[in-house]
């Protein structure tokens, strides 16, 4: 399990010393040691996602930079929210395609 704290990279690395060496050799509870100290740090869920995503257009704001380079940041922050976005559909409500049901969406 210590191959977990040392596979930490970049942002994530910063966590390396929240994690108890003696309790990630626990063969037992190990893992569940490694994902309830980092959990509460890192985003996850689609619902969750979607929502950062969404506040992060909030926060593109231009500042002191230049417009060609903040219309670039703001496109990829809109490009990611309507990927989010799209995330959350839900395709087991929709009908079977040729189904009446479906055929009586379209009309």
């Amino acid at each position: 399990m210590m191959s977990f704290k040392n596979a930490l990279v970049g942002a994530a690395s910063f966590y390396k010393s929240m994690l108890d060496n003696a309790l990630l050799r626990d063969p037992d509870r190990g893992l569940a040691h490694f994902k309830d100290t980092l959990r509460p740090y890192f985003v996850k869920g689609v619902n969750h996602v979607f929502l950062w995503r969404f506040l992060q257009i909030f926060r593109a704001y231009r500042g002191q930079n230049e417009f060609v380079h903040w219309i670039g940041r703001f496109e990829i922050a809109q490009k990611r929210l309507l990927a989010s976005w799209s995330d959350l559909l839900d395709l087991s409500d929709l009908p079977e395609v040729g189904s009446a049901e479906f055929v009586a969406t379209n009309r």
